[in-house]
């Protein structure tokens, strides 16, 4: 378990811009408290934090150096989140974790309180809060790459990883980060690449089972229905999971895909039918049951062979390129090849 410490916030950011010199005056001095306090404990670091190699690495910004084995990190990627929850934040050596502490998915909730740090939001972060434990490291991508030349000012001295998925490619994107997260962390490097071959495994064994397949991806955001074919958002369907696409032709509308009508989704009429109910998975009211309900998605292939598939909305639209969250998607990806009697053993990630 990370190790607690107790901050008290000593100055409001907004109030009066003096009081950050003061705040970054106090760093010093927190860090200090932080490094007596470690020498103090009796349990011993899984890692050895005086060993700290400078290494490359190359991301969504550039091919850089970074240092490894850093011991106060700040995530902005629930992604990453996930993956570092999986194998372990004591294992890896980290001492103190800041997140965005709102909307967590479930699968995350533990890190909603104490002793980890609340640091803002995806959207916005709290260089207060931040300064406070003066982050070695600071993983940022997806929602909140838009964060880097704040905290990059803000924080010259500390390292970044940009975690963003290339192209919306999933495969690609998993192999990219568990390879840097790897040489950043030394320590949980074997359990990384273990997890990151298994997962690779399965998408692969369940894309020899698709061929030949007729199916489309719906994204349910209250009562309006948005499509995405092979080149959007979910392209990972029809390229990680071999799946046939219902419709080629549609654009769709950037990473919110295209809204569509019911009428559109009987004359495309998939065999099979996937569905994400966006709405649920950030707090909103629940509506797939009422997509499910209406008369023309009754009228589809897919409703009268019993093939429509309620995706986990959690691990699809905030964590998708997590451990955790990938092997959810290859439970969900299962469920048709187990009326097919095709399903594949779904793997056992390592903790």
């Amino acid at each position: 378990m990370v190790k607690k410490y107790v901050c008290i916030k000593l100055f409001n950011r907004k109030e009066k811009n003096l009081e950050r010199g003061y705040m970054k005056t106090l760093k010093s001095l927190f860090i200090l408290f932080i490094a007596l306090s470690l020498s103090a404990c009796a349990t011993t670091p899984k890692v050895d934090l005086e060993t700290r190699e400078v290494v490359s690495i190359t991301d969504a910004i550039s091919t850089r150096e970074v240092k490894t084995n850093p011991s106060r990190v700040a995530i902005f990627n629930y992604d990453i989140l996930d993956i570092l929850d999986t194998v372990g934040l004591e294992a890896a050596g980290i001492d103190l974790l800041g997140v965005p502490q709102a909307n967590l998915p479930a699968s995350l909730s533990e890190y909603g309180a104490e002793p980890y740090k609340n640091v803002g939001t995806l959207f916005e972060a709290s260089l207060d809060d931040l300064d406070l434990f003066d982050p070695e490291l600071i993983i940022i991508g997806g929602r909140s790459a838009t964060l880097y030349e704040t905290l990059k000012e803000a924080y010259p001295n500390a390292d970044f990883l940009d975690v963003t998925l290339p192209n919306s490619d999933l495969s690609e994107g998993l192999t990219q980060n568990v390879t840097n997260l790897a040489t950043i962390f030394p320590g949980i490097a074997d359990k990384l690449n273990q997890n990151l071959e298994l997962i690779l495994g399965a998408f692969d064994e369940i894309k020899t089972k698709t061929v030949d397949t007729n199916a489309m991806f719906l994204l349910v955001n209250a009562n309006a229905i948005s499509y995405y074919g092979p080149a959007g958002r979910y392209k990972m369907i029809y390229d990680e999971f071999g799946y046939g696409a219902s419709d080629t032709n549609t654009e769709e509308g950037g990473s919110h895909g295209k809204q569509v009508s019911f009428e559109y989704v009987l004359d495309t009429n998939p065999d099979i039918l996937f569905l994400m109910d966006r709405g649920a998975s950030v707090g909103n009211e629940a509506t797939l049951d009422d997509i499910l309900a209406n008369e023309l998605i009754q009228q589809t292939n897919a409703a009268k062979n019993g093939q429509v598939y309620e995706l986990d909305a959690s691990a699809w639209y905030l964590t998708s390129g997590g451990f955790k969250a990938s092997l959810q998607m290859i439970v969900d990806m299962n469920q048709y090849l187990e009326t097919i009697g095709q399903s594949i053993t779904v793997p056992t990630l390592v903790e």
